[in-house]
């Protein structure tokens, strides 16, 4: 199942033939300047090691391709994950740098 979303935003999510319950989903972002992110990629436990999260990212890989997203770029959570993206073509590119930032104690 492959959802628009506000904004243009897509969403699948795959369900288990036998019992309709959504057992795998994701989301496509909007792109911005041919660029877009992949995120939440997510199966449900009980489903895991069956292809679904790699059908779920190939399927908004496609979806990507054919609105004219140039690029497309998703962060693994782990080594496992990353696995499966690769599996769909995704290739590791560089490092990500990041900051967590504390609220500023003082208020405005």
């Amino acid at each position: 199942m492959l959802r628009v979303l506000a904004g243009n935003g897509l969403v699948a999510a795959a369900r288990d033939t036998a019992t309709g319950e959504i057992v795998g989903a994701g989301q496509l972002l909007a792109p911005k300047g041919g660029v877009a992110e992949i995120a939440g990629i997510a199966t449900a436990p009980s489903h895991r090691r069956r292809g679904i999260g790699g059908a779920v990212t190939a399927l908004l890989t496609r979806a990507g391709a054919r609105s004219g997203i140039t690029t497309l770029f998703l962060t693994p959570a782990n080594d496992q994950a990353a696995s499966v993206y690769a599996r769909v073509g995704y290739q590791k590119q560089g490092e990500a740098l990041f900051i967590s930032l504390r609220p500023d104690p003082t208020p405005n």
